[in-house]
């Protein structure tokens, strides 16, 4: 009954203190304006950075795995480093044997173009589509709006081929229309069911994806990245380069047990098959680290900027609190002298300063809103593997909360200190003139601006390495001449032109028919524009030959075609080009070059 008496007691008071605070914050209207202000800017953007890095860090697939929970394995190869493909044999036997996941899944990397048609002899448009395991939409605990999904009669010998469509692809090209279950469309000019449709918000495993279609040992993979046969399903020395495995969590396991679930499986595979799995080891990693390996820095960073920001408006705020605090001291030491004790006028202060935090935490939120869609309307390329979600979340309004409190307790710590050492019968004789705190508050607020200058000039230091940074990547010799050069993507059906010599002629001719154009100076080909994606080779250099692959070199390749430096107006500093005879006689060449801008010669 104390005990409850008690807590009634301090709640009454409590209340008390913070009507007294709101009061004291309307008849100072713009001590109260200039506060909440700060404290808006300075906590809303914290929310905003921490919205972004929860998204990116701390959560999983954006829509499909809010909590994180499944993971995302791939093999390498433990000497060199390297990501070396994944065996379908291995994925299977990972699926049957590891105790730490509910199930795995395999998917091919998406960007695998086809021939899409609804009916024999129309002209075909190209789409976007991705192969993946049949139970893949399951395991992700996704439904098709329309249809049904994949199952396990779907990937069965002699069972006819099937595909899901995107919800953005049924809209635009079908109108909604639900009659399109059922209809067999042609997908690379193979007879194709329409079984169903997903829903507007799944995309997996990016948005790109305009259908599914199931990766079906039965039958040829149309993205496996060696030739266009079955046998990569059960050949341990044919690899799907461009797959990926994923699997959910089981309830009670960590990652780390994850991982050292499959390092046990990966060792056991080493020993049963050495020619093909000596030095492979599996990794297991969350979303979060596929993002990217500077990722984690980068947001932290950002995160910690802007935490600078807001203890810089602390302190800003506890010098304005100090001087606001003159003008209270006959009222504090009047209440004192009336009985109030030390400890009570401490956490009425605190209050204060908590109820002003508040008040900009609640501006601080929309300002948050605010920041997340303007981040992600300008910061984040349509064009973007992913489509990112910044969901505030759990976490966001607990740092939310966590960071209004504390720092309405920070710079309102200075104050309580300050009057909770106030020698009230001399402020009484001196009719509340002069300063509050003499030599020990005029210490204190030189402390907080000295404080506040230290991080500012932390924050411009940083803010100045960055700005030299992207200046110094903006204006890098690229050793090429961007502004005039346009680029087209140009796929080939294998069907049409299913040699190599068929597709030499097409692009012979094409190349003919653009240098024909008015104002084309220049045509060339490649298989990876520079800066992006180059296929990664092992060579051996010297005189001995290295033993094995983990001992040689590696280095990225481009194939392209002659003209390529000519076109780029890139300018050779030793060696020489590619020329029309290079490669007729069937004799691989390779050039190892350095380049250096310059006019096109």
């Amino acid at each position: 009954m104390t005990l409850c008496c008690n807590f009634n007691s301090v709640l009454v008071q409590m209340l008390q203190d913070i009507r007294y605070a709101l009061r004291g914050f309307r008849n100072n209207p713009g001590f109260t304006v200039v506060a909440v202000m700060m404290l808006a800017v300075g906590i809303g953007v914290n929310t905003t950075v921490f919205t972004v890095t929860n998204a990116m860090l701390f959560s999983g697939y954006p829509r499909l795995d809010p909590n994180g929970r499944i993971l995302y394995i791939s093999t390498q190869n433990q000497n060199t480093g390297r990501g070396a493909g994944i065996f379908f044999l291995d994925y299977q036997y990972w699926r049957s044997h590891a105790k730490s996941f509910v199930d795995m899944a395999i998917v091919t990397n998406g960007g695998l173009r086809i021939r899409f048609a609804d009916r024999a002899g129309d002209l075909p448009d190209n789409y976007d589509a991705t192969e993946l395991s049949t139970n893949t939409f399951r395991m992700l605990g996704q439904t098709p709006i329309l249809g049904r999904d994949f199952d396990s009669s779907d990937e069965a010998p002699g069972a006819p081929p099937v595909t899901i469509l995107n919800y953005r692809l049924w809209a635009n090209r079908y109108g909604k229309n639900p009659a399109v279950i059922g209809q067999t469309v042609r997908i690379n000019n193979v007879p194709t069911l329409v079984i169903g449709v997903m829903g507007p918000d799944f995309e997996f495993p990016h948005h790109r994806v305009d259908m599914w279609l199931p990766l079906s040992p039965a039958r040829a993979p149309l993205g496996a990245a060696i030739g266009t046969t079955a046998e990569i399903f059960q050949n341990r020395r044919l690899r799907f380069n461009g797959a990926t495995v994923f699997g959910r969590l089981a309830n009670g396991f960590t990652v780390q047990q994850a991982r050292a679930d499959m390092d046990a499986l990966a060792n056991q595979l080493a020993i049963a098959y050495p020619e093909t799995n000596q030095d492979l080891v599996a990794r297991v990693r969350t979303f979060s680290e596929t993002v990217g390996p500077d990722a984690d820095l980068t947001y932290k960073a950002m995160w910690g900027a802007v935490g600078f920001v807001l203890l810089i408006v602390c302190a800003n705020l506890a010098n304005l609190m100090l001087a606001r605090a003159n003008g209270r001291t006959r009222e504090v030491s009047l209440r004192i002298a009336l009985g109030a004790g030390r400890r009570r006028i401490v956490r009425q202060l605190l209050i204060e300063s908590v109820v002003l935090s508040a008040l900009g935490g609640g501006i601080g939120l929309a300002v948050a809103i605010w920041g997340v869609r303007a981040y992600e309307r300008f910061a984040v390329p349509p064009t973007s593997y992913v489509q990112w979600v910044y969901p505030m979340d759990y976490r966001v309004f607990a740092y939310l909360l966590a960071i209004t409190v504390v720092t309405g307790l920070l710079f309102g710590l200075a104050p309580a200190l300050r009057f909770s050492k106030l020698d009230v019968n001399t402020r009484l004789k001196e009719g509340g003139r002069g300063s509050m705190g003499g030599r020990r508050g005029k210490y204190l607020s030189a402390v907080l601006v000295i404080g506040e200058m230290a991080l500012a000039v932390v924050l411009l230091a940083g803010a100045g390495v960055m700005i030299r940074s992207f200046i110094n990547i903006y204006m890098a010799n690229r050793g090429m001449q961007t502004d005039k050069i346009l680029t087209a993507d140009v796929r080939l059906s294998t069907e049409q032109y299913p040699g190599r010599e068929a597709r030499l002629t097409f692009f012979d001719g094409l190349k003919n028919t653009l240098e024909a154009l008015p104002g084309v100076e220049s045509v060339s080909f490649t298989d990876g524009l520079p800066g992006a994606f180059a296929s990664q080779v092992s060579f051996e250099s010297g005189d001995t030959p290295a033993v094995d692959e983990k001992h040689r070199a590696s280095a990225s390749m481009v194939a392209i075609s002659p003209g390529y430096f000519r076109t780029l107006g890139a300018v050779l500093l030793s060696g020489r080009t590619l020329t029309e005879a290079d490669g007729t006689s069937g004799n691989p060449i390779a050039l190892v070059i350095a380049v250096s801008p310059g006019p096109i010669v």
